[in-house]
């Protein structure tokens, strides 16, 4: 266990030196008056490195075998009877696991809290983090689907943006009017337009 974890304290140290490096860069340069925000910045990137090692353990360990063993069992009676009920059983479980890792995912969490902001309240996080979630799952079941029955990736891609283009054409153009926080500001402050309408 002692090497596990030795083994993820180096790589997590390795993958966060560059932004360490950069953001320790201009730290020095800009901030090094303001001894309490760099103290501030220390603690909260050692707590990060923390997080972030016992975050890998814990995926290497528990979870990361678990989907492997799920998978490997679904995908396995696939080999020898590719009867109907196997396919959606394998689909529907890539398609799960896809969308609930993109709805916990912490970038898109702190990206939906960021449009919420911007717009004033009109996309709510959680609206936005679900499509995403649902995208992303659909996604991995198609390609589970095109694994399965061989399809090329045309046959994929192709009815996804034809879906995608239509979608622009229906869609309420109240969604396109996004309004940010800061119209209730001052009159120089900017808003989100909408978009001219297409030929």
């Amino acid at each position: 266990m002692l090497e596990l974890i030795l083994h993820e304290v180096i790589r997590t140290a390795f993958d966060l030196a560059p932004i360490v490096l950069i953001l320790g860069l201009f730290a020095a340069r800009f901030l090094v008056r303001d001894r309490a925000l760099l103290r501030r910045v220390l603690i909260g990137g050692f707590h990060l490195a923390v997080g972030l090692t016992l975050f890998r353990i814990g995926l290497d360990r528990a979870l990361l075998p678990l989907a492997g063993d799920l998978a490997r069992g679904l995908a396995e009676p696939l080999v020898t009877d590719r009867r109907w009920p196997q396919i959606p059983a394998v689909t529907g479980f890539a398609t799960a696991i896809g969308a609930t890792a993109a709805l916990i995912e912490p970038t898109l969490a702190a990206t939906a809290d960021r449009v919420r902001d911007l717009t004033g309240g009109t996309v709510r996080p959680l609206v936005l983090r679900t499509a995403v979630a649902i995208g992303f799952g659909l996604g991995l079941g198609l390609a589970g689907l095109r694994l399965v029955w061989g399809l090329p990736l045309g046959a994929v891609l192709v009815p996804a943006v034809v879906l995608l283009g239509l979608l622009t054409f229906v869609a309420p153009v109240r969604w396109c009017r996004w309004r940010s926080t800061a119209e209730r500001s001052p009159p120089r402050s900017s808003r989100f337009r909408s978009l001219p309408p297409m030929a």
